[in-house]
């Protein structure tokens, strides 16, 4: 007998167990959810792994579907649960899952589901798939073209997946970089108010709610435009928001300036040069000639990532302007050519 822990519809656990079948004969508890991983695999060469269906499976028999996935069983986390049904429907074996968001449904048959979407990237040899008896029997690699035109994406997790073959999602070794929204503000304000981690900052911290949210406002109108003046990023962290990372272009759009922040708790793990290298990958991509960053010359965990990052020191004696504090400082500019 395979137990689902039961969820309420804020996924605060109901302290209910739910018993797999229950909702295929009407006792599935009312009002409550379950939660379900699904894993997108996506080779380093670009092309995804869809999976057939076994024929005596009772929903969608025989059927092709991208990744791996499942039930999440009683006392398993989300990110648990989809290692292992990747591992138990693919043989393939994740060292790092990237989470593309989160989708809640309530069916019309009373039955809650919360599904978690992951990403795995991985170089593994494409012909060691591994079938699980029962549950798949075949699979095939496909481009991002063909699954975006094919029938293999669940509805539930259709708008993701196309985020990510737009390229809109930006997927680094533990990072995802997408766009930011409206729904980011409370973790926004946070750290955008907060006087210690922006002490270096210009134009922060911000002092008001409604400053928070008309930075957002316009980012958002920004990202509406077919080409933007300039790029900013929430970085997620295993589904949570800990920061953004930012590219702007000059007039001429031959250069752009790098820009990083992140909640505190996430300092000095590596976090802001994973993001911060995807920017400078994102130029290069656009076509710029260089990317620079500019920072207090006090601001030495900057200058070092500057450093780390590849970037020369092409200004020293430049000056700064903080309006909220009306003070002057010394500026550094480091800068790295692409071209």
């Amino acid at each position: 007998m395979e137990l689902w822990d039961g969820y309420n519809a804020d996924m605060t656990l109901a302290g209910v167990d739910i018993v797999r079948g229950d909702e295929r004969i009407g006792k599935y508890p009312k009002g409550l959810y379950h939660l379900v991983a699904d894993v997108i695999v996506r080779h380093t060469d670009g092309t995804f792994l869809v999976m057939q269906r076994d024929f005596n499976k009772v929903g969608f028999p025989g059927e092709w579907e991208i990744g791996a996935g499942g039930s999440v069983l009683k006392g398993e986390t989300a990110y648990e649960g989809a290692v292992r049904e990747l591992r138990e429907e693919t043989g393939v074996i994740a060292d790092n899952l990237i989470s593309l968001g989160t989708v809640s449904v309530m069916y019309d048959s009373g039955v809650g589901v919360h599904y978690f979407v992951y990403l795995c990237t991985t170089d593994m040899d494409k012909s060691a798939v591994r079938l699980q008896q029962g549950e798949t029997i075949d699979y095939k690699w496909v481009t991002d073209k063909e699954i975006m035109c094919g029938s293999y994406i669940p509805e539930r997790c259709a708008a993701l997946i196309k985020k990510l073959c737009d390229k809109e999602y930006i997927v680094t070794e533990r990072l995802l970089l997408r766009p930011l929204a409206l729904t980011d503000i409370e973790k926004v304000h946070l750290y955008a108010s907060d006087r210690n981690i922006t002490r270096y900052m210009m134009n922060l911290p911000n002092d008001t709610f409604e400053e928070s949210q008309k930075f957002i406002e316009d980012a958002v109108v920004e990202w509406q435009k077919t080409s933007p003046d300039f790029y900013e990023f929430a970085v997620g962290l295993d589904g949570t928001q800990i920061g953004g990372v930012c590219l702007y272009l000059t007039d001429d759009k031959k250069q752009g300036e790098l820009g990083w922040i992140l909640a505190p708790a996430y300092h000095g793990k590596g976090y802001a040069a994973e993001a911060a290298k995807a920017m400078i990958e994102l130029a290069q991509k656009l076509g710029l000639e260089a990317v620079f960053a500019r920072c207090d010359s006090r601001n030495k965990p900057s200058e070092k990532l500057m450093q780390r990052l590849g970037m020369k020191l092409s200004d020293s004696i430049g000056t700064r302007f903080y309006e909220k504090r009306g003070e002057t400082a010394a500026e550094l500019k480091y800068e790295l050519k692409l071209k």
